[in-house]
């Protein structure tokens, strides 16, 4: 059972703090159990990593720092996290992604609440990421239930109502003196069940109804990524919409022509990623993702990561396998998933 019912709002929560940091490699040690991850060399890399994190019978609230990297949720890793939701917030960098046939996007400032039931693979820049690691018995769910994963935008409601919970959290982080306090952990996961219950929406019902129409086009765009005759006009006559109306549902990513290169290049990108490098590659998975040519898939690239496309291709997924336990932090997480909490902090 989880134990938040603390007499006193000030009582601090029994803890184990741990700051690891290090040369990136050892990141895929520290996420292994997690995930499939290959590192994407990237202009915004410092080759290095830096975690922190205070581990609860409640969950684990952390702070991370890593380089660009592709990254897969796989069906071996969310069998053993069917109990396991992280709220999370990028402070720089962000992710783009897929899970299922459905795309997704976190920028700095959005929160994501995401349930590692599904499986789901993205592209990281190199980022600064805040979030909280929780069993679904404290946000009063059965390990069965599955949510969707929400998204709230940056500057909405609840994007900044669980972002005020979440510096809460955080700040003793950056103060030097870890420590959690019932009262706020209790506030975050009322926070959290509040956004997850469905809190009213803002904006009128045309503004609902226009955002709704606007995740059907994304899972048309995401369905026919592959296709040479996706386009603007292509959307227009699919859903009949005026090509105002469908500039403004865009607006926020550069219209809906930025915002299916940007797809085309996650796809690309993640492609090369996780293959070794080998003659025609690239031009190989730009011509599969419809770039024009080689030379507009490299500034593509360049623009989005500083770097070339041949320099993607390094590692290819599982290059990076633990040896040994070098940390206790992966044995703490494949305790937190195989028994849905951590009962014995310092065990």
């Amino acid at each position: 059972m989880l134990n938040l019912d603390i007499d006193r709002d000030d009582a601090r929560m029994p803890i184990l703090s741990e700051h690891r940091w290090g040369p990136f490699d050892f990141w895929f040690e520290e996420t292994a159990p997690l995930y499939d991850i290959a590192p994407i060399a990237s202009n915004g890399n410092t080759g290095r990593f830096d975690i922190r994190s205070m581990t609860s019978t409640a969950g684990v609230v952390l702070d991370a720092k890593y380089d660009a990297q592709s990254l897969r949720l796989m069906k071996r890793h969310s069998s053993l996290a069917l109990d396991l939701v992280f709220v999370q917030r990028f402070h720089r960098g962000g992710v783009v992604g897929r899970s299922g046939e459905r795309a997704f996007a976190h920028r700095p400032g959005d929160i994501a609440i995401i349930d590692y039931a599904h499986q789901f693979e993205g592209v990281h820049q190199a980022s600064h990421l805040q979030g909280v690691y929780l069993i679904k018995e404290s946000l009063g769910l059965a390990q069965e239930e599955q949510l969707p994963t929400l998204h709230f935008p940056a500057g909405s409601l609840a994007a900044r109502l669980l972002g005020a919970e979440l510096d809460r959290l955080c700040t003793p982080f950056h103060d030097g003196k870890p420590q959690l306090r019932a009262s706020d952990f209790r506030r975050f996961l009322s926070c959290v069940k509040l956004s997850i219950a469905g809190a009213p929406v803002e904006g009128d019902v045309r503004t609902q109804a226009r955002g709704a129409l606007r995740d059907l086009i994304c899972d048309y765009i995401e369905r026919n990524l592959l296709s040479p005759d996706l386009s603007t006009t292509s959307i227009l006559r699919e859903f009949g919409v005026s090509r105002a109306t469908l500039y403004r549902m865009f607006e926020s990513e550069n219209g809906v022509r930025c915002y299916i290169s940007n797809r085309r290049l996650f796809g690309a990108v993640f492609d090369i990623s996780s293959q070794q490098m080998r003659r025609g590659l690239i031009h190989e998975t730009a011509e599969r993702w419809g770039f024009s040519s080689d030379a507009n898939f490299s500034r593509s690239v360049r623009r989005a990561f500083g770097t070339s496309p041949g320099d993607l291709c390094n590692t290819p997924f599982d290059a990076h396998n633990p040896t040994a336990a070098t940390s206790w932090n992966p044995q703490v997480v494949q305790r937190f998933l195989s028994i849905g909490r951590i009962e014995q902090i310092a065990a």
